[in-house]
């Protein structure tokens, strides 16, 4: 029995302290109230440093820099603490309620914090194992290509790691009831039924697996990291930026977005909805994958493959929408200077789009293409054909904003009083030539001011001078999509902004603008300075009149 003074130092057994050696180990039992353990528990028989083999640290006991060595085992009861320790190969430390401060388990060793115990700033070298049982929680965990396990053992509670550090070539487990909260992963974790991790980072080489019944939300999955999610799998609020994320079939994306460089793909049988993707961001729809909701930014790509699904998707400027030939789409919506990629469909001159209703359709070349578009088209909303660098069939939109002011042969005019028949001035080879306008047209805009400027549709602001002297000649307003006229070449607006004399205007939320077709696609004076016309793609018969504005019919 020992006293409430006792101390066991390296060497010595001080103040009645019991001691048993067994093969050169020592075992000290039950540390009352007060006591303290220092250094290794005892020397062995043979004069050298012996390890712990069971010493129990029970309620206000405290060990310190304490080793458990081949078959030792400190355990920490509730209202005990430990600090320091360490647990080398074949040693154990066990954490069954109490508090430990500080510890290192090296290989083949282990450590299990269960029953409500708490552990913090614990290193877990390569080839040892860390288990965090019922109600058990770890903080500030590092590992140094080591093996870290983590589960929940039964429904009544959960095992929690926190703050964890899973290194290249360390592996974390999740059992049911198990959850990891804000660790990184550079290493491997699987993550079990009734398991859940909350704000982690897969990153550099990190893989996170997510079995049937698993989740995940809120977490980043960064450059060179992979999430793959499997049948009955859900990843939620994911962000995925410079990584990849993975659904097989039967594992679904609910919200979420994927950005700068990262990848998602909707393989056959599984679904993604609601996520957004943004500038640099791609989404890959395999066939048999099925994509819903969810928003299309400026920079971002959706890419639908023969018998994948996209519905309700909503294409916003300067995303694009990849589509192959026999994909399905239902209730797209399209926004100024979104573009549809018909990925199968090769460009020629002379092709044609129509909007009957709202079903699109492009003819190139006597092959065609042809999807039903969800929102309501006025006046204004139509497509030009172009072609994109793999020689495929783009379609987009261009437009001026009200208040500009065309050339004509009796001075400017605003262009919202120009209709069909007038005469405007256009710029052929250096000379000014006449041309008669074939078509006009009017949408009016509302910024999404929720997203970025560069994304929310709001028009360019090309301040008077910007582009030379008296060019513009008065401040001009324009689309994003539009393009000017610049030393031989077509620029659209929003690659000129600098954010000083060329900048996106967010005051405006709600405007006007307008599309003027002449007899052949032509270079404008708008305010001075030289923009496009409608380009004429052969499709002029394809709109209907009413009075001298045209319309889609």
């Amino acid at each position: 029995m020992a006293t409430s003074s006792a101390t066991v130092s390296s060497s010595t057994v001080v103040n009645a302290y019991t001691a048993y050696y067994t093969s050169g180990l020592s075992t000290v039992f039950t540390p009352w109230s007060g006591q303290t353990i220092t250094g290794t528990a005892a020397s062995a028989g043979n004069g050298g440093t012996a390890t712990i083999a069971i010493a129990e640290v029970h309620a206000l006991a405290v060990a310190t820099s304490d080793t458990a060595g081949l078959l030792g085992v400190i355990q920490v009861d509730p209202l005990g603490s430990g600090s320091a320790l360490s647990a080398t190969s074949g040693g154990v430390i066990l954490d069954s309620g109490g508090i430990v401060a500080g510890a290192s388990i090296h290989a083949s060793a282990a450590m299990m914090v269960f029953g409500g115990g708490t552990a913090t700033n614990v290193n877990v070298a390569s080839g040892a194992n860390l288990y965090v049982g019922n109600v058990g929680s770890i903080t500030n965990v590092s590992t140094i290509n080591g093996y870290l396990t983590s589960k929940g053992v039964n429904v009544t509670g959960a095992g929690l790691v926190s703050g964890a550090t899973i290194s290249a070539g360390a592996v974390e487990s999740l059992g049911s009831g198990g959850t990891d909260r804000a660790s990184l992963i550079h290493g491997t974790q699987y993550v079990s039924s009734g398991a859940v991790t909350i704000s982690d980072t897969v990153n550099s080489g990190g893989v996170q697996n997510l079995l049937s019944g698993a989740i995940t939300t809120s977490t980043t999955v960064g450059s060179g990291g992979t999430t793959i999610a499997s049948s009955g799998a859900t990843v939620s609020a994911t962000t995925v930026s410079g990584g990849s994320v993975l659904v097989l079939n039967g594992g679904k994306v609910i919200g979420g977005s994927v950005q700068n460089g990262g990848e998602l793909v909707v393989s056959s049988g599984a679904t993604a909805s609601n996520v957004t993707v943004s500038s640099g961001g791609t989404e890959i729809v395999q066939s048999g994958g099925t994509v819903s909701g969810g928003t299309i930014l400026g920079g971002g790509k959706e890419i639908v493959s023969s018998g994948a699904s996209s519905v309700n998707v909503t294409i916003a400027s300067g995303g694009s929408l990849v589509v192959a030939s026999g994909s399905v789409l239902t209730g797209t919506i399209v926004s100024s200077g979104a573009v549809i990629d018909v990925d199968t469909l090769t460009y020629t001159s002379g092709g044609t789009v129509k909007l009957s209703g709202n079903t699109l359709t492009i003819t190139e070349g006597g092959s065609s293409w042809s999807t039903v578009l969800s929102g309501t088209y006025k006046t204004a909303d139509y497509f030009i054909i172009g072609q994109d660098t793999d020689g495929s069939t783009t379609l987009t939109f261009v437009c001026f904003c009200a208040g500009t002011l065309i050339r004509t042969e009796d001075g400017d005019r605003l262009v919202e009083d120009l209709e069909i028949g007038d005469t405007v001035l256009t710029y052929v080879d250096g000379k000014e030539v006449s041309s008669q306008l074939t078509w006009v047209g009017r949408r009016t805009m509302s910024v999404r001011t929720d997203l970025p400027v560069d994304m929310a549709g709001y028009p360019v602001r090309i301040l008077k001078n910007a582009l030379g002297p008296n060019v513009p000649h008065q401040d001009l307003l324009i689309t994003p999509e539009h393009c000017l006229y610049l030393d031989g070449v077509f620029v659209p607006a929003r690659m000129l902004v600098n954010g000083r004399s060329i900048f996106y205007d967010v005051s405006m939320t709600h405007y006007d603008y307008y599309h003027v077709e002449t007899e052949r696609h032509s270079i404008l004076w708008s305010n001075g300075a030289l923009s496009e016309s409608y380009l004429d793609t052969g499709n002029r018969k394809e709109f209907g009149q009413q009075g001298r504005v045209v319309r889609f019919v």
